[in-house]
């Protein structure tokens, strides 16, 4: 599970995970999405490697 840290309704937010690493996260799914701070959602996709590196999600999971 992951804890929304940063969302401003755009496509680029920041998570953390259970280690209490925060990460870059680059939405592109079809469904917009409203998210909360510190809400604990799932996350479906794949890492980029760069400068950050950041991951790239397709899906994003409520509930869990």
């Amino acid at each position: 599970t992951h804890s929304v840290v940063q969302h401003d309704g755009a496509t680029d937010f920041t998570l953390r995970d259970a280690n209490m690493v925060d990460f870059q996260v680059s939405y592109t799914g079809a469904d917009k999405v409203n998210l909360e701070h510190m809400q604990t959602v799932g996350i479906v996709g794949h890492v980029h490697e760069g400068t950050p590196p950041y991951f790239h999600a397709s899906q994003i999971i409520f509930n869990y």
